[in-house]
């Protein structure tokens, strides 16, 4: 294997150039599980499954770049991906968040990290009219409309960057029982690509001023700072 200045490749357990930092490019050839935080100037997976793990992060300068399946780049739930620039990522990645523990009539609210995730492929056994967005030009204060209306919908909606959408967990759910209640979290799962750079999200002072506006990154966002 040649190594490039910079570069370094990781296959069959060892990192051709060291392990990545913030000046190298990281490359992926085989399967590799982030067990502590890691940076790199960017990732590229060529072959194998790339896995940012619970509880870790992966910081990148640039871009990421998934030139193998969907399947092959994961970020676990509380896995955390941050990137120090605008750059456009490239390929479909798959992000996966847990709900809080709910019941089948509870109602959770959900943003997405990636461009072009279906809506009812997101949920695929709650009820089609149970997906919801808010409108607060609705007179006098606003209210929740129903986003799949038609059969064309079930196919065609999709989550809207940094728009957050009240959905209710499956029908299939666990109920509610008095004698023993269990409620559980719905695993879930979006394909796509992953958003980055600054976005703009237009509000409204309708009525009672409410917006509800959803998290679009594979990060979590300090309220601290979004409210300076």
């Amino acid at each position: 294997m040649t190594t490039l200045a910079g570069v370094t490749t990781y296959e069959n357990g060892v990192w051709s150039n060291g392990i990545p930092t913030a000046v190298t490019d990281a490359v992926i050839l085989s399967d590799f599980s982030t067990t502590i935080d890691l940076d790199a100037k960017s990732v590229t997976v060529i072959s194998g499954v790339f896995t940012v793990t619970n509880g870790t992060t992966l910081t990148v300068t640039n871009a990421l770049i998934n030139n193998a399946g969907m399947a092959n780049f994961i970020i676990e739930n509380n896995g955390v991906v941050l990137q120090n620039s605008d750059a456009t990522n490239t390929g479909m990645f798959t992000v996966k968040r847990n709900s809080a523990h709910l019941f089948r009539q509870d109602y959770t609210l959900w943003s997405s990290p990636v461009g072009g995730q279906n809506l009812r492929a997101f949920s695929p056994q709650t009820l089609f009219n149970r997906f919801s967005t808010y409108d607060n030009s609705i007179v006098p204060n606003g209210n929740f409309v129903q986003e799949i209306v038609t059969a064309a919908d079930i196919n065609t909606k999709l989550f809207t960057l940094g728009k957050g959408n009240l959905i209710r967990m499956p029908n299939n759910w666990v109920n509610w029982d008095n004698s023993s209640p269990v409620a559980a979290p719905y695993l879930s799962s979006y394909a796509g690509t992953l958003n980055n750079g600054a976005h703009t999200i237009g509000l409204s002072g309708s009525n009672n001023k409410l917006n509800l506006i959803g998290n679009p990154y594979p990060s979590p966002i300090s309220i601290a700072v979004f409210f300076m």
